[in-house]
C-alpha cells in the first residue's frame, strides 16, 4: 500500500483537481485501491484501517464501510480494541480516521462534507468534527443527502465548502 501514500495520508491529490495530470494520477491511485484483488483479502487491523482510509479518500464510501465492518467483525475484541497480536492501536486509530474521512475531508483546501458517505448510512449526524485549519463542522443528513451543516471557523475569514461535488463559499 505504500505506493498509495499520496492518496492518503498525502494531501496533494484531489478528486476535484483542475490539473489534467493530477487528475490522471488521482484516477490511477483510485483504480489501484478499488480494483486490486489483494485489497479484498483478509488483513490485520492496521491494514484494514489503511484500506478504509484509502477507500474513503478515493470517494468509495460503501467499500470503505465494508472494510470497517470487516474490521469490527473479524479484528476487534469485545472491548473494541484491535486484536492484532501483541495489540496494535493502529486498527483503532485508523478506523476512527477512516470514519472521519468518509464524513469530512479537507486536504485540498476545501471542507468537503459527506464525500464518501456509504449507501447504508442513509440518515445521521455528527457534531464537532475538526477540519484542517481548526474549523469545527456539524452536519445532519437524510436519505443520503446533506440536510444542514454548520461550520465554525477557528479564525475569521472565508471558508470554502463542498458537498455533493458542488463548491460554495
Amino acid at each position: 500500500m505504500s505506493h498509495l501514500w499520496e492518496l492518503f495520508p498525502g494531501t496533494h491529490l484531489s478528486a476535484y483537481s483542475n490539473d489534467a495530470n493530477e487528475q490522471k494520477l488521482y484516477n490511477a491511485f483510485k483504480n489501484s485501491i478499488v480494483n486490486s484483488g489483494r485489497f479484498d483479502a483478509d488483513g490485520k487491523g492496521w491494514s484494514l484501517a489503511w484500506r478504509i482510509n484509502l477507500l474513503a479518500r478515493a470517494r468509495e464510501g460503501t467499500k470503505a464501510a465494508s472494510k470497517l465492518e470487516q474490521l469490527f467483525l473479524c479484528r476487534t475484541a469485545p472491548n473494541l480494541l484491535d486484536e492484532h497480536p501483541d495489540f496494535q492501536i493502529d486498527g483503532n486509530y485508523g478506523a476512527t480516521s477512516g470514519i472521519i474521512e468518509m464524513l469530512i475531508q479537507s486536504h485540498d483546501g476545501t471542507i468537503d462534507i459527506l464525500p464518501a458517505l456509504p449507501d447504508a448510512w442513509k440518515n445521521g449526524q455528527f457534531t464537532g468534527l475538526k477540519a484542517r485549519g481548526g474549523a469545527s463542522v456539524d452536519c445532519v443528513w437524510s436519505n443520503g443527502k446533506l440536510g444542514a451543516a454548520k461550520i465554525t471557523p477557528a479564525e475569521s475569514g472565508t471558508v470554502a465548502v463542498r458537498s455533493n461535488g458542488i463548491d460554495s463559499m
